[in-house]
């Protein structure tokens, strides 16, 4: 179990700015607690480039916490919403409870009334 769980981390990380965004998610692992861990993961989310669903699916995956996870996905669709595919949005949207997915997969179809 440590074994893929030290290899997911190898693929996802934290980063700053000027950092490139294949690094996105790594070092998550590093924090003290599972918030912390959490909150990485979220940041990571936030940063990955709406021409990456499949990372972006793989960070949200990695939030424990529903309440961050539910919060990092929303964001993500909602900013991402005219750049991804629904398809792939909906499959970040399943992760959510019920009322949570209604709200994702609202703000991923609503996208052509924004302004």
């Amino acid at each position: 179990m440590k074994a893929i769980w030290v290899g997911l981390l190898l693929i996802c990380g934290c980063r700053s700015a000027s950092e490139p965004a294949v690094a996105v998610g790594q070092g998550c692992a590093e924090g003290a607690s599972q918030r912390q861990v959490d909150t990485c993961f979220y940041e990571a989310l936030l940063a990955t480039d709406p021409a990456d669903p499949v990372g972006a699916l793989a960070r949200a995956k990695q939030i424990s916490d529903p309440i961050i996870q539910g919060a990092a996905i929303l964001k993500w669709v909602q900013t991402h919403n005219r750049q991804i595919q629904a398809d792939e949005g909906r499959k970040l949207c399943r992760l959510l409870g019920d009322r949570e997915r209604t709200a994702c997969e609202r703000r991923l179809y609503s996208a052509h009334l924004q302004r």
